[in-house]
């Protein structure tokens, strides 16, 4: 699976709290299934659900002090974001520069293209492809 060719949304959001080595803690009561991501410090950080790609300024903020992002806005309207804390293929586009910068937090920490198998991701794609379908 291509960065480059993610959306804002939820598999989106999921893969920025991956590319930050948080984990998923699954606090599913009943039928109400329920996931929260924690961070490093053990924290939740975010009561409301994280959800930086789809315009939450406040998160989409923090990925651009923590992964220094330098953003571009390009000709067409779409959005260029580069982390600058290593050299590579750390830059991405969007429509939307919430979108942009998670894509280029990805790319920066997991690489531009993702191993549709790789366990810290498969479920994602599963759940999306149930989405879908039903």
């Amino acid at each position: 699976m291509k960065v480059s060719e993610l959306t804002a949304g939820p598999i989106l959001n999921n893969l920025t709290a991956i590319a930050q080595e948080w984990v998923e803690h699954d606090y599913s009561q009943r039928w109400t299934p329920c996931s929260i991501w924690v961070n490093e410090k053990g924290i939740y950080p975010y009561p409301q659900g994280y959800q930086p790609s789809d315009n939450s300024p406040a998160q989409a903020f923090e990925l651009i002090e923590k992964f220094k992002i330098y953003i571009d806005w390009l000709i067409g309207g779409d959005v260029r974001a580069q982390s600058l804390l290593k050299l590579g293929t750390n830059s991405a586009k969007g429509s939307t520069p919430a979108e942009a910068i998670c894509k280029a937090v990805i790319c920066a920490t997991l690489g531009d293209e993702l191993d549709e198998g790789d366990p810290r991701w498969a479920h994602l794609l599963t759940s999306q492809e149930k989405d879908s379908a039903g």
